[in-house]
């Protein structure tokens, strides 16, 4: 019995922490959109225009939104795994975003390793251990963007198979 209410108290505990940790955020948020309105009204008033001073605190704005996606690559296995190769989160970022298959990854990871990597190695082991290219697309989630394929099953989903000979010849 006295596990259980050592339990019921311990639950309670942390869900009164995790509230109080919500309203703390919530409350930065506040502060936070607060004191960029005065910045805002500051700046313009340094400089004597408010579009210049709402564009530079834009600037300011993308380049924390940068900072928080970097911070979340950071996070993941793909890009740790690179790290290991002297690959930068920016680098494998734009590896991530710019590859159009998984096949195209692997060919820019190469890249990006200066050859440490082989790509079609790369490619072997994803397409055995499926979970591992589906870490890849986690990246690919962070950075808001659809999920890569192997260049052989994109040919497949999109119906886009070279036409038979026969096919071809009857199209002329």
């Amino acid at each position: 019995m006295g596990c259980l209410f050592r339990e019921l108290i311990r639950s309670r505990t942390d869900r009164a922490q995790i509230s109080s940790l919500a309203e703390q955020v919530s409350d930065l948020t506040n502060v936070s959109s607060t004191l960029k309105r005065y910045l805002e009204e500051v700046v313009a008033g340094v400089l004597g225009n408010k579009q210049e001073a709402k564009e530079i605190i834009d600037e300011e704005d993308a380049k924390l939104a940068t900072s928080r996606v970097l911070a979340d690559l950071a996070k993941l296995s793909a890009i740790s795994d690179l790290k290991q190769f002297d690959v930068s989160t920016e680098v494998a970022r734009d590896a991530f975003a710019e590859a159009t298959s998984l096949d195209d990854l692997a060919r820019r990871v190469e890249t990006a390793t200066k050859g440490q990597v082989r790509a079609e190695n790369v490619i072997s082991y994803w397409k055995v251990s499926r979970d591992k290219a589906e870490n890849m697309n986690a990246v690919r989630e962070v950075l808001n963007l659809i999920p890569l394929t192997f260049e052989d099953e994109l040919h497949v989903k999109r119906g886009s198979r070279k036409p038979s000979k026969r096919a071809a010849k009857s199209n002329q």
